[in-house]
């Protein structure tokens, strides 16, 4: 169905018309939705049940495509149905509901997309409740996102299209480059992850990070949570030196300046900007952590998108 679409041609500057712009925008923001939803989907178990709406949603789209439905069909799958889908899909990640409200909902989900289809109504009744809202943000300041491989998982997927979303927001019409859209910000082919700021392993006895973080209950309470974890590329020394290994626990004892040093050449914004900061504590976690919450409503527009429940 991107084929419909304009490619991103960043290289052509005199495609400067509103249409293209719009359909260049267009391009980059579903291929930045689908992205994550695959990192979700395929990496987060709670989640699973998004891919059969998600392949149901594709069917669709294709089929109008080829019928040579109008440009108001493809628009509503688009950006009306796919950003639902995608928020829908957060949700079940981070909320973890039990594995018959997650069939439930999706076939409510499919269901709804019958009788707008049926009727050639809207999708208002796919849209986030305050509920939905309150339980999405509430289990994410609460995840221990660090404590296991999905919820690292799931944090890079989150990081990802937060970040993504910012570099996209700031290049405006020259458009987003086909790595970033793909998640590999360096360009050479790699994967990028979370890694844990202030490490996870217990800091030696007067070390810097045993300075800092000398309450032992703060530190557990604030060490697993997104706030705590940073997104780094494959270029990442720390990644390199990993060899394979959890990238979440890579350049654990480095110090928060070797750290900073690091952190200033990412290219990914949300990580780069750590390096203004002097010392990582807790309070500083506590922001980083009120800062993410803040720019879900950027991202996933929670006040209008989302599921049903």
């Amino acid at each position: 169905f991107l084929s419909a679409l304009p490619p991103n041609d960043r290289k052509n500057s005199s495609n400067t018309n509103t249409a293209v712009r719009q359909s260049h925008h267009l391009r980059e923001e579903t291929l930045m939705r689908l992205n994550f939803l695959r990192d979700i989907i395929s990496g987060v178990p709670s989640a699973k049940e998004a891919e059969i709406v998600l392949l149901e949603w594709l069917l669709r789209i294709e089929a109008s495509h080829h019928d040579g439905s109008d440009d108001d069909v493809l628009s509503t799958y688009l950006e009306e149905y796919l950003p639902r889908i995608e928020t829908w899909t957060l949700w079940m990640a981070v909320t973890r509901p039990s594995p018959m409200k997650r069939h439930a909902h999706c076939f409510a989900f499919l269901d709804v997309m019958d009788d707008a289809d049926a009727v050639g109504g809207g999708v208002s009744s796919i849209r986030a409740s305050p509920e939905d809202v309150r339980d999405l943000k509430e289990g994410m300041d609460r995840y221990d996102f660090g404590a296991s491989a999905a919820g690292k998982r799931l944090a890079t997927a989150i990081l990802k299209r937060m970040n993504a979303h910012l570099i996209f927001e700031s290049v405006g019409p020259k458009g987003l480059s086909e790595e970033v859209l793909y998640g590999d910000v360096d360009g050479k082919g790699g994967v990028s992850a979370v890694e844990f700021i202030l490490p996870s392993k217990q800091p030696a006895k007067g070390s810097e990070w045993d300075a800092t973080w000398s309450d032992d209950e703060l530190r557990d309470e604030w060490m697993n949570r997104i706030g705590n974890l940073a997104l780094v590329s494959s270029s990442s020394s720390s990644r390199r030196r990993a060899k394979g290994k959890n990238a979440a626990v890579a350049g654990e004892g480095s110090s928060w300046e070797a750290k900073k040093k690091r952190y200033k050449k990412e290219s990914w914004p949300m990580t780069s900007r750590l390096h203004e900061i002097d010392e990582w504590n807790w309070e500083q976690v506590k922001e980083q952590q009120r800062d993410i919450l803040s720019m879900m409503d950027q991202v996933w527009s929670m006040n209008t998108t989302g599921a049903d429940k």
